[in-house]
């Protein structure tokens, strides 16, 4: 047996210990979630050619905002916030109106313990739409 046969078994073995070493850590993490009721969300502008807008995620039930993003410019990707489970609403309005007024897009998405959603607003503006994608 040469040095690069064993050099190559080595580092094959060590790559498959370090995947093995992550899943239990990732597995917990979720496992962790799903047992306190949490999931995670992330708020995306990916529209092109529209102006920023403000962003806000509201508890079904409740007219406070839990989380406000102001000034959403193209391209922007929240990180994501980790929220009770259950039912939201995402409403999109033009950067800087009133938080009373009238959403641009609005849609609603029920967050399951233990997975991720990222809702992105998409397509140019003549077709925007709110697009909710289950990311675990």
């Amino acid at each position: 047996m040469n040095l690069g046969s064993v050099s190559r078994r080595l580092l094959t073995l060590l790559g498959a210990s370090a995947l093995l070493l992550g899943v239990p850590a990732t597995a917990t993490a979720y496992a962790s979630a799903a047992a306190t009721g949490t999931g995670w969300i992330r708020l995306a502008h990916l529209s092109p050619n529209t102006p920023a807008v403000d962003v806000y995620l509201y508890s079904f039930g409740n007219s406070s905002a839990m989380i406000v993003l102001h000034h959403v410019a193209y391209g922007t990707v929240s990180p994501y916030e980790s929220v009770p489970a259950g039912d939201y609403s995402v409403a999109m309005r033009a950067a800087g109106a009133s938080a009373t007024s009238q959403p641009v897009l609005s849609t609603s998405v029920t967050i399951a313990a233990g997975h991720a959603y990222t809702v992105a607003g998409l397509g140019p503006e003549s077709g925007l739409r709110l697009a909710v994608r289950t990311m675990t």
